[in-house]
């Protein structure tokens, strides 16, 4: 049976795991007026990682439920769901209704497997995109908040960290970086596809 590890993509994610210890610390935040938009990953034919019959599909979408109830708390926060059942929508699809309703924060959950006992952990993925370093500083900033409030319920710190397409240089935002590697980050943060 796979160990699972906690892959968490774009802007910051939080784990049920002791929820009062976790939320309490890390949604001290000014949630008040914000849309935050929560994407559970996969769904549909797309399974994501599984392991004895137990399909990370269902586990992203348990979670963002969960998220869901838990942040409609905040008042006057706008909490949108990329999908409510077992629905299969593309990449660049889900990307692109955060960016018609302005999400002010994207969260995008994955649960993945590893065979290994160095893949258990949680990480934090960001954009690559250089015209946007003061959002990109504030995403770091959380995302680092959130690893260091999981860290203290147990799970390993596999810190905040951006990935580039590997060999593609023709793919790049308006300033020349190169774009990162996940789509719903690539495609919340140009807004086209270029693939």
């Amino acid at each position: 049976m796979n160990k699972y590890r906690y892959l968490i993509i774009i802007c910051f994610f939080v784990f049920s795991f002791s929820i009062s210890k976790v939320y309490a610390n890390i949604l001290d935040l000014p949630l008040l007026g914000k849309t935050i938009y929560l994407d559970a990953g996969h769904g549909g034919h797309d399974v994501g990682a599984s392991s004895g019959g137990i399909y990370e599909k269902n586990i992203n979408l348990k979670v963002t439920q969960f998220l869901k109830k838990y942040l409609s708390e905040y008042r006057d926060t706008r909490i949108i769901m990329t999908r409510n059942d077992d629905t299969f929508l593309e990449v660049f699809d889900r990307a692109m209704v955060a960016r018609k309703e302005k999400a002010d924060i994207l969260i995008c959950l994955h649960f993945n497997s590893g065979t290994t006992s160095n893949t258990n952990g949680a990480e934090v993925y960001v954009s690559n995109n250089k015209s946007l370093d003061k959002y990109n500083k504030e995403t770091t900033i959380l995302g680092n908040k959130i690893l260091h409030e999981l860290e203290k319920v147990g799970i390993n710190n596999r810190g905040v960290k951006t990935r580039l397409i590997p060999k593609d240089e023709t793919d790049i935002y308006s300033d020349g970086t190169r774009a990162d590697y996940y789509g719903i980050i690539r495609y919340a943060m140009r807004g086209c596809k270029i693939d």
